[in-house]
C-alpha cells in the first residue's frame, strides 16, 4: 500500500513541523526524540529517490541511516531537515 501525493505531502510537512517544534525544546526531548519523524523524512526522500538528499552519504551509510535511524548527531539532523526543505518544496510543485 502506497501513500497518495496529498497523505506523503502532509506526512511530510506534519513530520518537519514536529522536528522543527522539537529542535525549539531540545533539551526535553534530545536527539532521540527526533528519530522518529526523522526516519519519516529520510524514508520518504530515499523511496523517493531525491537524489540531493542521496547524494549527501555514501551509500553504505545511507543504507544504514534508512535501516536503522539511529541518530545521534546534530549535523546529521540538520542535513536531513535541510533536504527535507528542499524535498517539500518539489512535493508541493
Amino acid at each position: 500500500m502506497y501513500l497518495s501525493d496529498s497523505e506523503k505531502l502532509k506526512l511530510f510537512e506534519e513530520a518537519i513541523n514536529k522536528n522543527l517544534a522539537k529542535l525549539e525544546l531540545i533539551n526535553h526531548y534530545g536527539i532521540v526524540g527526533m528519530q522518529s519523524s526523522m526516519a519519516i523524512l529520510s524514508r520518504i526522500m530515499f523511496n523517493d529517490n531525491f537524489k540531493p538528499f542521496i547524494s549527501e552519504f555514501p551509500n553504505e551509510q545511507l543504507q544504514s541511516l534508512i535501516e536503522d535511524i539511529y541518530m545521534r548527531d546534530h549535523e546529521l539532523i540538520d542535513l536531513i531537515l535541510y533536504q527535507a526543505n528542499n524535498y517539500l518544496s518539489v512535493l508541493k510543485n
